[in-house]
């Protein structure tokens, strides 16, 4: 996929749908707040979590990214490091799940 790819647009209807979020940090957790509001059913993924993901009742899954995370997710937020996101992006893709990859356009 080109960096120079036009891109679309969307709201999406996340209430009951399966998003996952990998990584744990301060742009995940920003995320995970809109996310929420959105009562979409979040499972983080991340070896290290923020104290506000830890405290807010999602499902956390306390290691690396693994690409069956996505195996039942309607969305995927990539929240980590680019090496990570470019792993997320890659399963995303595999799977035909959405994918959010915060701070790297290219995927």
């Amino acid at each position: 996929m080109s960096a120079a790819a036009p891109l679309f647009p969307v709201f999406l209807k996340l209430a009951d749908r399966a998003v996952v979020i990998a990584g744990g940090g301060s742009v995940a957790t920003a995320k995970l707040r809109a996310l929420l509001d959105a009562d979409a059913r979040v499972t983080v993924v991340a070896p290290e979590v923020t104290p506000e993901i830890a405290g807010s009742g999602v499902t956390i899954r306390r290691r690396p990214f693994e690409a069956s995370d996505l195996d039942d997710a309607w969305l995927a937020v990539a929240a980590a490091p680019r090496a990570v996101n470019r792993a997320v992006a890659e399963a995303a893709q595999a799977r035909r799940v959405f994918v959010n990859a915060v701070d790297d356009p290219q995927h």
